[in-house]
């Protein structure tokens, strides 16, 4: 189970305890991607009164029931049959994220009944119905795998071209337009937050390219069958010039296009689950000897494929994570289930403990039992959920913030994919803090303006229509395309070299206080001294790049570390290599993402020497 999972979870517990589909219930905001799981988990979270256990049970009913529908309806033997049953065993982003707490077992059957569908039938107008009904219901629970759908249903109504099956399409997506329009009037907005907050970071498309590139090559080195399966499909179907699958592998194709240009995902595999299962159908549909060896080859192949993978589902067990799985790779992705299932998988519960077992999750009962009304987390689902509906969780990086999901990210470089972080304007969260607009740059607080009445005001407020209107074509974006915060502050080395010590309050006299310009260091000459110290508010990110005149030589990042003490933490960190052999002279200190609350107390390098 995933801390993503529980941000849509939120969203289940404030819909079912009356606060409506919110994430922070002061404010109208979609922070979840899938409306379809949203209310789904809602009619069992009424039932059952909790998510953990449910979500895991009803992900395993839907998922068995996704690849029961392939083997037996869309296999045309056995064969094929256990083919689809050994490659969905074995496919580590198949199995790991049917049970994650995200839309994928919903993404899976909606897909695999599609499929039935458009094979078992033939192409007319009562066929076209049901797969319109299908492809709206796929766009509800995740609106960019319409992508795998649309190749068929253009094909199909191009082939009948008449007014009647352009009914037939406005009736099917009737669920998917109906939610639009309730997202327009309830929201303002026609896409979940996130879309903001993901694909208007303003990272260069080149580097979102590379990443999405990188991605496939992480999931060929972790998962190579999924990707085999995948590519096999769209090959099969090209040199068998199979006509009626050629429009299921087109729409693959535009996925896996659509995979590269948002730079794929934090999550290993994530986004290959679905079209796996894609493919996987069109591959069943071929036949295979009805032999034994026909039977037993394809199997065998697909278990090779599947055990060359370094971490084999089928393989794992309760100590899963504890053998390396769980971290993060040099380009910001993740093996989940590694990085979650010592807190989280369902080998390791225990009668004496609530599930999710997670230190965020932790935080979040905190949080509730404090009584706060604000907090500011890194990682916002298990807290969030936790936390309660009575406190509003602010998150750094956009996904439940719509000001900050319009903001480019402060983090051009070293940046993760999925994790675009903001630094707030200038007294933004201390605004959020007492329900008032406080942001200081006018042109940002008349935009923000907007937002609040969209999001807090009256749904059926005219102002507001208009500002829905004015918001979605555009019409404020000026305000904020010259967006810049004037706040670096500049000091000289001498200044800033005084020791402070550590628990000091973050603001006392003599630190600086930062805003998104951050800090710049003069220094008086070249130095080339490989450690430095440094003293910053404990519970924020921050990034400290050294540089030689106006050639950045490395940086180095600080990361939120809660002391006993509070105020101040004094770090002793390493000056990057290349700084150190080449010398600088000057040093930028620069807030990443927290609780918009930064400061530092003093930076010197040590045993100083030029």
């Amino acid at each position: 189970m995933c801390d993503d999972a529980y941000i849509s979870f939120r969203t289940v517990d404030n819909f079912v305890n009356g606060y409506g589909l919110t994430w922070n219930t002061d404010e109208r905001v979609q922070a979840f991607t899938n409306p379809l799981w949203v209310f789904l988990m809602s009619g069992f979270y009424i039932i059952t009164g909790e998510l953990y256990f449910t979500s895991i049970i009803v992900s395993i009913v839907v998922t068995l029931s996704a690849i029961l529908i392939v083997s037996l309806k869309i296999s045309r033997s056995l064969s094929g049959a256990l083919l689809v049953l050994a490659a969905a065993l074995f496919s580590k982003a198949f199995i790991d994220y049917a049970t994650s707490g995200l839309e994928n077992p919903l993404s899976y059957l909606i897909l695999a009944g599609f499929l039935c569908v458009y094979f078992g039938a033939k192409e007319d107008e009562r066929v076209f119905f049901p797969l319109c009904v299908l492809a709206g219901l796929a766009a509800l629970n995740r609106m960019d795998t319409l992508l795998l759908y649309l190749p068929v249903l253009v094909g199909m109504f191009v082939r009948l071209r008449s007014f009647r099956a352009l009914l037939t399409a406005v009736a099917g997506f009737a669920p998917f337009i109906l939610w639009e329009l309730f997202s327009m009037v309830y929201y303002g907005f026609p896409f979940p937050n996130t879309y903001y907050a993901k694909l208007h970071s303003g990272i260069p498309v080149a580097e979102r390219l590379y990443q999405g590139l990188i991605y496939y090559l992480e999931t060929l080195n972790l998962d190579p069958l999924t990707l085999i399966v995948i590519i096999a499909g769209i090959l099969l179907v090209i040199l068998t010039r199979d006509r009626r699958s050629l429009p299921v592998s087109v729409g693959i194709g535009l996925y896996l296009l659509y995979i590269v240009s948002i730079g794929g995902d934090f999550m290993s595999g994530r986004f290959f689950a679905v079209p796996f299962v894609a493919s996987l159908a069109l591959i069943s549909r071929y036949p295979i000897p009805e032999t034994l060896a026909g039977r037993l080859i394809p199997v065998v192949v697909v278990a090779v494929l599947g055990l060359a993978s370094p971490r084999p589902p089928l393989l794992s067990d309760k100590t899963y994570g504890t053998h390396g799985e769980a971290g993060i790779n040099e380009k910001g992705i993740a093996d989940e289930r590694g990085w979650y299932y010592q807190s989280t998988g369902l080998l390791r519960t225990q009668r004496t403990k609530e599930m999710p077992a997670h230190k965020w999750a932790d935080d979040g009962k905190r949080l509730r039992l404090k009584g706060d009304d604000f907090s500011a987390t890194g990682c916002v689902g298990f807290a969030g959920f936790y936390a309660g509906p009575d406190i509003h969780v602010y998150d750094g990086y956009g996904l439940t913030e719509p000001l900050l999901a319009r903001l480019p990210t402060n983090k051009l470089r070293d940046w993760r994919v999925g994790h675009f972080s903001r630094i707030a304007p200038f007294k933004y969260v201390q605004g959020l803090k007492v329900g008032e607009n406080m942001i200081a740059d006018t042109n940002v607080a008349a935009y923000y303006d907007k937002l609040l009445l969209i999001t807090r005001g009256d749904l059926l407020d005219t102002q507001r229509w208009v500002a829905i209107w004015r918001m979605n074509t555009g019409a404020y974006d000026c305000l904020l395309s010259g967006y810049t915060d004037p706040s670096t502050l500049t000091v000289s080395y001498a200044e800033i070299s005084v020791p402070k010590e550590e628990g000091t309050v973050w603001n006392e006299e003599g630190n600086y206080v930062l805003r998104s310009g951050g800090l710049h260091i003069l220094l008086d000459s070249v130095f080339t001294n490989n450690r430095f110290e440094i003293s910053v508010d404990h519970n924020d990110y921050y990034t400290v790049a050294f540089f030689r005149d106006s050639t950045e030589l490395g940086f180095h990042s600080i990361r939120r570390q809660d002391n006993e003490l509070g105020g101040l933490r004094v770090d002793s960190l390493e000056v990057p290599e290349d700084a150190c052999k080449v010398g600088y002279n000057r040093i930028i200190v620069k807030p990443d993402s927290g609780d918009d609350l930064y400061s530092v107390g003093h930076l010197r390098l040590l045993d100083v020497s030029p």
